[in-house]
């Protein structure tokens, strides 16, 4: 089954099909998070074996970092991918609702769907890093 397609379910279930891609893609886009705070303390920890001449742990550091960039290569691929078939979904939900029942608001359900699933703070997200930065710099300063 072509997983943007719409076509075999009734309206509610359709309904929930494309509620679970969105939690799909919530949950895709905090795994990115998580992997981007990971990539950052990576980061720092090679600055650190650097400062520190640990020649023997900068390499380590780098392959784990390595490790870290390849799966948020990957999930961002999949985050990507998921946006545009969850595009396509919503468009088909629009039109099956309004087949079904042509007096139900689909921009409104749709609005329903996204407050209740979260929509992502890309803000929030930049100053999360950021904020990591500053506590990795303080800690080093400490050292």
């Amino acid at each position: 089954m072509d997983p943007t397609d719409l076509s075999g379910l009734d309206a509610s279930s359709a309904r929930d099909y494309v509620t679970q891609f969105m939690v799909t893609l919530r949950t895709t886009r905090a795994e990115l998070t998580k992997l981007g705070e990971e990539r950052a303390k990576w980061e720092g920890r090679i600055k650190l074996a650097v400062e520190g001449g640990r020649d023997d742990l900068v390499a380590s550091a780098r392959e784990r970092l390595a490790d870290v960039q390849r799966r948020v290569g990957v999930l961002a691929a999949e985050e990507q991918e998921l946006v545009a078939q969850l595009s396509i979904l919503r468009d088909q939900l629009r039109r099956l609702q309004q087949r079904f029942d042509p007096t139900i608001d689909t921009e409104q359900l749709l609005a329903q769907l996204e407050a209740a699933v979260g929509e992502r703070d890309e803000l929030a997200d930049q100053f999360k890093e950021l904020q990591e930065s500053g506590r990795a710099l303080q800690e080093l300063k400490e050292r």
